[in-house]
C-alpha cells in the first residue's frame, strides 16, 4: 500500500511537473527492503533493464535521468518479472495517451502507474 501511495505521488509530479520527485524514488527505494520479491531478481531487473536504459539515456537523451531512476526503484521493488508484466499495461497506457494528446512523449511514472493499477486489478480478478 505504502509502494502504490509512493507511485501515485511520483505520478503525480511527473504529470504536472513532468519531473519525478527525488523524494518518492528515494521512498520506493526505502519500501523495496520490506518486499518479498527475492533478491536475485531484483538483482537481474537492476542489470537487465536499468543499465540499459542508463546507456540509452546517455546516447539519445530522449529518456531522461529521473526515469531511469524511477525504472531502477521500482525495479528493486517488483523485481524483473512482475516489472515485465506491470510494463505490458504501462505500455498500452503510453501508447493510448500519446495518441489522445498528441504528444511525442509521455510522462512514464504517470503511465507505469496506471499500468501498474491495471496490472494489480487483474492478478487480485484472477484470485491472485
Amino acid at each position: 500500500m505504502i509502494f502504490l501511495l509512493l507511485l501515485i505521488y511520483a505520478a503525480y509530479t511527473d504529470y504536472t511537473r513532468r519531473q519525478i520527485a527525488n523524494s518518492a524514488i528515494i521512498g520506493i527505494c526505502a519500501v523495496s527492503f520490506f518486499s518479498a520479491t527475492p533478491a536475485v531478481e531484483k538483482m537481474m531487473g537492476l542489470f537487465l533493464l536499468t543499465l540499459p536504459s542508463f546507456f540509452v539515456a546517455l546516447k539519445y537523451e530522449r529518456l531522461k535521468g529521473g526515469d531511469v531512476k524511477f525504472l531502477a526503484a521500482v525495479c528493486v521493488y517488483l523485481g524483473i518479472y512482475n516489472l515485465a508484466l506491470a510494463l505490458i499495461p504501462a505500455t498500452v497506457t503510453a501508447v493510448v495517451y500519446g495518441y489522445v494528446r498528441k504528444e511525442k512523449s509521455v510522462p512514464l511514472a504517470f503511465v507505469f502507474c496506471i499500468g501498474y493499477i491495471i496490472f494489480q486489478a487483474v492478478i487480485f480478478l484472477r484470485g491472485g
